[in-house]
């Protein structure tokens, strides 16, 4: 297990995250899909959240992201 570092903290706080359209229709195709891709992209990296692993199929996304502290106190 790696851990990251921070000016003053040593965290690990990964998460697993799947975002699915309503009735999970199969609409994540073509320019929809490249579209989604470039925001999920630019909102991770926004607050510094980086993506370890992600997958996008045609109707959900799989996202194992790791958050630094500042932003997890926000998540919970």
């Amino acid at each position: 297990m790696r851990y990251t570092t921070g000016c003053h903290t040593i965290f690990h706080h990964r998460y697993h995250i799947v975002w699915t359209p309503k009735y999970r229709y199969k609409v994540l195709r073509g320019k929809i899909r490249e579209r989604i891709r470039t925001i999920v992209r630019q909102v991770c990296n926004e607050p510094g959240v980086k993506i370890v692993r992600g997958v996008l199929s045609t109707n959900h996304l799989h996202m194992f992201v790791e958050i630094p502290p500042h932003i997890d106190d926000l998540v919970k």
